[in-house]
Parts: structure tokens; sequence; C-alpha cells
């Protein structure tokens, strides 16, 4: 991954002859040349992703909210503004003589994205303008109403009015593709868009701003009047050698800065060969390219080790050897593309001859294709190509002037889509639920729900039994630094919801294993350094992390930076002074980190033994020894261990002898389940016959318990009572309760704690098309995108009333949330009962919210039957009885965003009480 220290390098060289060159071959208006050197990388997005991401390209076209970040990541980042000339984007309703028309005087829509504008020569005129005329006055006012952008791309411009067989350029009522044809049609339509780009060219080059016309084909029109075109989803060119002809003749022909972009497509992310061959193909020219995997509506673009092989600036012009190949030289190695069809073997002395040559050349040694990478002297290579239906695909390479190790950064994430080329995505075991919100910072790429790919998944706390895996595919052995990328649950920042103690190993070095704790209450929204490791090749190392926390973990995505092959076999010193802090069933760890040993390193880690068997290997020197057998010895040895896995040659060591019990146990806490149940929590695991004694417990206020259970933790006892009143006040007594000490201790006579009645948990069952942020007493609890399978949560009440809020937002296409609520014996439906909004209000989701002014919820029909849904599934979890309704707005189609309240509870109850503090999430065992 490049950084703007690696392209401020990269600018250097050369740059005075060059930028001396560009300028004086300028024809038409004087730009600024872009700072970019080889290879040029581009991202055009229509979804989201973290500043991060789009910093390490050179030109960006992406989601507005993130510009101003990338500027302080890339200062040298060219950064796109944007909108679409072929449909209406101006402000308010477009007026009607600007439409283009059928024969019936119809508006022309565009299957997913809108009207047809007419921006032809022939456009009838409002207030005196025509829409090529209107576009140059809006594209000002667009761009300096917006000062950040580097320049202006039209998302859409066409060469002839696309995506209809029926129009009426000249309103006579015929069909002008059979009046006139395409020849007259075409003509019509670029003398209109002859108008806007000439208008809007000269206005911007005022402004020292470039243009780029993006009709998504290498077009042929205008390139006097504009800097750029986008080709997008270029696979194999039908023609090479029409395709390197008009390549040539565009850069001696549009005005410079050049910055055209060439998006490329190949079936996989692991199609090495075929982005090699499309970016060597680029290379021929000074086009920025990009490439991603699928025919995704730029949803999601992939990074390579070839990116970061700084090429530098040209030396020569794009060159065709006698044996069909092309290369190009650079003033830091050479690019070499094989289109020609069939295989070619391409020496060294092939390229001698070239006056531009200036080797030997090397290959680099990267990490996503070894065996081709390998970082061998340059001598020969057999290229491969084969003539195919569409066109010749083929393979290319790039050699450098010097032996260099390029590896790019490997990212593994929850979701595949923003894992890098040559690995697998994390593995996710256990209970955890996806989400899908692009305001809590998460790590993304453009996850699509409807594919099951979402921006990041959570659970709640636990023992460990959910966890999630992180391995990157390493292709060339070395140091790496692992860093850690999470967002944050709920609607802000600064709630806390985030475990501040989530449990992480990091296995490297052939089986070392480093373990720490990160604290996800802080450093949201960028990457955490863990430290730097030794990784070998293959999939051996890796990181875990496990739900073993005080609160929720978040499992996003993890970061492997290459930082070199250099492996000592130095060992660090030894650590000393152990000493050991004992209680009566644990021992805690502190000692002195090593000195500097001869080659500077310390200790990365350390191994702990515990009488001889591996116990830990924390990154600190301090570690806590728990659940411990009261009066017994314990032996430890403490080793130190470097980033390489090398252990010091001894250890520090001691033995230390937990303390006897003599503590009885104490009751922390009491808190209400439901109208007949309570939990009862000790500090300490206590005995069986004695927790479940039911004469062990009284309670106030005439409740009876009738029975107790022991739960597995072995310090909670859930009571079994008699009914409460919700809301009233109790006591419970607790006496005669026994720890699990060698001579056990009896907890203190008629301990007392208070504890409020409760009503029972609300079970909500929901989806919604497409996705859903969910709240139930301004609390939040989840999120999800698959519209297809309902999440199933679970969540204590509380007295007087309970609000269901719910947050949704529609991508495309009609939109529904459908939702099942069970609570007290009752059960409720979604249906015209639900309150709904269009606009944000402030607490919305809360209990005290007054929605008395929102609408009622509109039907758009019974779940099972109401189309659109119907036609592809049910919602699994969801009823099919008939009583279960889709809704919104009343306007499913336009209305993206809605906010949806339910009420449960006391009847007009006009005073609830404030929501509780702390609300745990249980989610069914049955949910997907």
């Amino acid at each position: 991954m490049r950084t703007h220290q690696d392209m401020s390098f990269r600018r250097l060289v050369s740059a005075g002859f060059r930028l001396g060159l560009l300028f004086c071959l300028f024809s038409g208006p004087v730009h600024a040349q872009l700072p970019h050197s080889y290879p040029r990388l581009f991202v055009f997005h229509f979804y989201y992703a973290p500043p991060e991401w789009y910093a390490q390209f050179d030109v960006v076209r992406g989601r507005y909210n993130t510009y101003p970040k990338l500027k302080e990541l890339n200062p040298d980042i060219f950064r796109w503004g944007s909108k679409d000339w072929n449909v209406w984007e101006g402000s308010g309703d477009a007026p009607a003589e600007w439409f283009a028309r059928d024969t019936n005087g119809n508006k022309i829509l565009l299957t997913n994205y809108g009207y047809l504008m007419d921006i032809s020569d022939l456009c009838l005129t409002y207030q005196g303008q025509r829409y090529c005329d209107y576009l140059i006055d809006y594209t000002h006012d667009f761009m300096v109403a917006n000062p950040n952008f580097d320049g202006f791309q039209s998302q859409g411009v066409w060469w002839y009015p696309g995506g209809n067989d029926n129009i009426d350029l000249d309103r006579n009522g015929a069909n002008d593709w059979y009046e006139h044809g395409k020849d007259w049609l075409t003509n019509r339509w670029l003398a209109g868009v002859h108008v806007t780009a000439a208008g809007v060219y000269q206005d911007l080059s005022a402004m020292g701003k470039p243009l780029l016309l993006n009709s998504g084909t290498f077009h042929t029109f205008e390139w006097r009047n504009s800097n750029a075109l986008c080709i997008e989803k270029q696979t194999s060119p039908v023609n090479i050698t029409r395709f390197t002809d008009l390549y040539a003749e565009w850069m001696d022909t549009a005005p410079e800065p050049h910055i055209f972009q060439v998006d490329c497509r190949g079936p996989s992310k692991n199609s090495y060969r075929v982005m090699r061959y499309l970016l060597t193909l680029v290379l021929l020219g000074d086009a920025y390219f990009s490439f991603t995997d699928g025919f995704h509506e730029h949803r999601y673009h992939r990074y390579y080790d070839e990116y970061d092989t700084d090429l530098g600036w040209p030396t020569s012009q794009m060159v065709q050897l006698a044996n069909g190949c092309w290369v190009r030289f650079f003033d830091n190695g050479v690019s070499i593309m094989n289109g020609s069809g069939g295989n070619v073997t391409i020496t060294d002395a092939d390229l001698v001859g070239q006056a531009a040559y200036d080797g030997p050349y090397y290959r680099f040694r990267g990490g996503q294709a070894p065996q081709f990478n390998n970082g061998e002297p340059f001598d020969s290579i057999t290229l491969q190509s084969e003539t195919q239906q569409w066109g010749n695909t083929g393979d290319g390479i790039i050699l450098l002037k010097e032996p260099r190790d390029v590896v790019c950064d490997i990212i593994i994430d929850n979701s595949g889509i923003a894992t890098s080329a040559g690995s697998q995505k994390a593995e996710i075991v256990g209970s955890w639920m996806s989400h899908d919100s692009k305001r809590n910072q998460a790590w993304t790429q453009g996850a699509d729900p409807t594919a099951g790919q979402h921006d990041y998944t959570a659970t709640s706390s636990g023992h460990g039994e959910s966890y999630a895996v992180y391995r990157p595919t390493i292709g060339l052995a070395g140091n790496y630094e692992v860093f850690e990328w999470h967002g944050f649950l709920g609607t802000s920042v600064d709630l806390e919801y985030e475990a501040t103690n989530v449990p992480y190993t990091i296995t490297y070095a052939g089986g070392v294993t480093a373990i720490g704790t990160i604290d996800q209450s802080i450093g949201s929204g960028q990457w955490n350094s863990l430290g730097t490791y030794y990784f070998n090749e293959g999939t051996d190392n890796f990181v875990k992390i496990t739900n073993a926390t005080d609160r929720s973990v978040i499992a996003d995505a993890f970061k492997f930076v290459f930082r070199g092959t250099e492996r000592d076999t130095i060992p660090p010193g030894s650590p000393a002074n152990l000493q050991g802090n004992v209680t009566e069933r644990s021992v805690e760890l502190v000692w002195s980190p090593p000195t500097e040993a001869s080659d500077g390193d310390t200790a990365n880690s350390y191994q702990i033994f515990r009488d001889f068997t591996p116990l830990a290997s924390p990154r600190v020197p301090h570690y806590v020894d728990e659940n411990l057998e009261e009066s017994t010895a314990y032996s430890y040895h403490v080793y130190a261990v470097d980033n390489m896995g090398n252990r010091s040659l001894s250890s520090t060591q001691g033995t230390f002898t937990t303390l006897a019990d003599q503590t009885p146990p104490t009751l922390v806490n009491v808190r209400g389940l439901s109208l007949q149940s309570i939990a009862v929590e000790f500090n300490e695991p206590v005995e069986t016959n004695s927790a479940q004694n039911v004469h062990n417990y009284s309670i106030d206020g005439g409740i009876t318990v009738i029975r107790a259970d022991l739960q597995d933790d072995l310090k909670t006892v859930e009571l079994t009572t008699s009914l409460h009143v919700i809301g009233n006040q109790y006591n419970v007594t607790v006496s005669g309760i026994l720890d699990r000490a060698a001579v056990p201790n009896i907890i203190g006579a008629g301990v007392s704690m208070g504890y409020q009645g409760v009503s029972s948990s609300i079970t909500i069952t929901i989806s919604a098309d497409d996705v859903y942020d969910l709240y139930v007493n301004g609390s939040f609890l989840g999120s999800d995108g698959d519209w297809s399978v309902a999440q199933v949560y679970t969540v204590p009440s509380i007295p007087g009333k309970n609000v269901i809020a719910v947050k949704v937002t529609d991508l495309a296409g009609p939109a529904g949330l459908v939702a099942e609520i069970d609570f007290e014996g009752r059960h409720y439906v979604s249906d015209e009962t639900w309150k709904i909004s269009t606009s944000e209000e402030t607490g919305w989701e809360t209990t005290s919210f007054n929605d008395i002014m929102w609408n009622k919820a509109t039907s758009h029909g019974i779940h099972g039957v109401a189309l659109p849904w119907a036609q592809y599934r049910n919602v699994t979890y969801i009823s099919t009885a008939g009583d279960v309704h889709w809704i919104w707005s009343p306007d499913n189609e336009a209305d993206d965003v809605v906010y949806l309240r339910f009420s449960l509870g006391i009847e007009g109850d006009t005073t609830p009480p404030d929501p509780p503090t702390a609300v745990t999430v249980i989610k069914h065992d049955d949910s997907p």
C-alpha cells in the first residue's frame, strides 16, 4: 500500500525535466500536471469505504463525505466531483421541456437511473435555455459550491440517446430511429453535448480544474474539450491494435492534464494474470488503472503488489517488439505486455536493442504471486496469450532496475469483498450478529447485504465460546506489523457498549504465540498496531479474538503490513526479578523486562510456564494466573521472546503458594428477570447444596421462593418465585450460603439487597428491505441487511411503556419492514398501528419521545403474498399466517429512509421511566 511518503519520493524522480516538457506540450488551457508517477491508480466507487482505503489511490470518485479526510492522508490525491448529465440531478423538479420524449409524449425511463434528459441541440427551451445550456451554469454552480473538488466528472454523457427504441427529438410524433436513423440521432445528440462540453471545459479551465466525460466506453467525441474519459468494465480489448492506436491518438489530442481512467474487471480477485495483462496494457499510456472482480457496479476495488512497484515516470512511448509484445520503459523499470493471441518468450536481448533500455532488470519479489514475482534477475519469460471469441487475453510483467521486495498490505475482513487477494475472509465461529451501518466507522469496501456481505459483526460478552480467526496467506516470509480495526456499536462513539479487554492471540514464527487485549471502547475508525512479528510463508500465521470480555466484541478487520525479510537469530535477554502476589485462588506475576540484546531487540512477548506446562504468552511483564486451588504451591518460569520468535536462553523463576480461603462469599447483585424469577449473584463460586436450598432465601412483600437453581458460572442462582408486581421494590435476604473452600466459609447472617419487579422479556423477530437499526427503550440492539432472513432479539422489558424503534434505509427499489413481537403472552405484528416518520427528530428512539404527530404506517401487503418479495421468497422466521404486513410510508419507492415506532405496556402512560442503563441482548439460539 502506497503511503504519501512513498508517492512524494516517486514524484521527485526526474520531475524537473518532465514537468517542463509537459507544460510545453499543452494544447489549450494550461493546468499543473498531476504529480502521480506510475503505475497510476484510481478508484471509482458508488458505495462506502473509509478514507484510509481511498487514500492509497491517486484519483478517487467516491462518497463526498470522505473527501476532507483524504487530503490529510494523501495531499496529492485528486478528487472528482460528479453529476450525471443523462438524468436530472439539479435542484427541484426538472422543467417538462427538458425531458426526452417518445412519440406519445411520454418521458423515457432509464432502468435504475431516472428519466432521460434531452441534451441534444433540438431540446425545447425553458426560460430561454435548453438543457445543454443549463448544464454549463449548473456545473459551474456545483463546483463553486464544492471548492474542495479538484475536477468535475460527468458521471453519464452518451454520444447518442441510449436506453430506448422510441424517441422523438424533433417533436413531430414520428420515431426518430425510423424517421431519421441512428446517424441523425447521434449528430443531433452530439451537437448538444458539444455545447455543454465546450462551455463546461472553458469554465473549468478558468478555475484550473479538469473535466472528465464518462460515457463508459472509449468514445471519440469532445477529446479537445475534456481532459479525461472513463472506460468502465474493461476486460480484454476486442481489437488490441485498434485499442493501442486509439490510446496513442488520445494522448496526442486531449489537453493536459490527462486523467484517462480504465476500470478493469476479471473473473476473481485472484485473477493475477488478468490483472497483470490489463495493468501493463494501461501502462502503455498515461491512464489511471483500477481492477476488481466480477461486474459489480463500482462496489469495490482491489489492490495488488504491482501497484507498489514505483516505476517512476516514462522514459519512452509505447513500443511494439518484433515478437508482437508491447513494452514501455520508465525511470525505475520496464512494463511488458503480451496480447498477441499466442504464447511469446521475451528475453533481455529483446529489450537491449531499444533506445530507452536501462537494464539489467529484475523481477520484484512479491507476496501475492511469489512463483511469478520471484525476485530473480531477468533473463527471459514466456507470457501467455490466447485468442478468444471476444478478443485476445494475455499476460504482462513489471520488471525493476534493482532487486526489491514489494508486498502490498494484506487485509482480512469479516466480509470477503474487503479481504485482500490471495486470502480468505475471517473465520467467524459462535453467536455473532452481522451489521450494516456506515455511520459506525466499520472497515468496508462496499458490502452488499443482499449477497450475504456485511460491514462488521459483533457478539455479546461470554467465556470465549464465540471467536474470530484472521488468517493471512503469506507469500513472502518476513516481518509483518499487525493492525486491528473496529468501529463502534450504538449511535455514538461515546456510548459504552464496546469491550475494554478483547483477548487476542497472534500465532507467528512457526507456532510462537503472543497474547494481549484490545480496548475497543477507544481507537474506533483507525488502524491500531499490535506489534511486529515474523510470519512464515503459508497460512499458519493468524490472529484470534474471543468474547471472553466485559462487554460486546466487534470483529471487523485486521491488516498485516510487510516490514522486511531480515530475520535475526539472536535471542533476547532474559527477564528477571519474578515476583508473585497471592490470594486464595490466584497468583499475580510481575517481573522486570530484559535489557537490550546485542541486536537492540527487547521482549516482544513472554512465555510463561506453570509447573513446566505452557501457560500464557502476554506482551507485557505482568500476568494473573486465576482459578487456582487454595493453599497450593505453583512453580513458574518466564522467558522473553522477540518478534522473530527467538526465546531467551534462561528464564526468571519462582514458586508461590496460594493462601488458605478464609473469606466468606458476599452478595454482589440481585436483579429481576421476569414476573416470577430473579437472579442472585455472589462474588465467588458457591457450594451447590447450600445455593439450591430455598430456605436460605427470603423475600419481603409476600413473595415465596419456589425453587433455586445454581447456574453454570457457579456464582449465580436463579430463584423461581411467586408473582411480583411490576415496578415494586423488594428485598431478598440470604443466609447459609457456603463457598467452595477446603474448609467452607459461610456468608454473613441476614445479608440483604434490594431489586425491582420487572415484567417478562420482549422477543422481537424483524427484517427489512434493505437495512435496519433496531432500538428498544432508547438502547441500540443491532442492525441487519439481509431481508430474506429475520433476526431474533430477546431483551428484558422495563416497567411501564416499552418502545420498539427502528430506522430503515432503502438502497434501491421497493422498501418494507416486517416484524413480530412477543410480550407477556401477547403477540404483536407489523401493521398500520405502528407510527412512522420520514424525518429524524431528537430522541425519536426513546420512551419519552412524543410521537403523537407521527403518521400511521402504510401496509404494502401481507407477508407471503405481497410483491415484489413473495416472487423471490418468504422471510425466514416471519409467519405467513396472514397477519404480518410489509409496512412503510405511503411511498415505499421514493422514501428511502423512514423511522418507525411501536409501543408496548400500560395504556395511556404518559410519564414513562428513563430507559435502563444496561440492556442485555440475548439472541435466540435458532436465529441465523
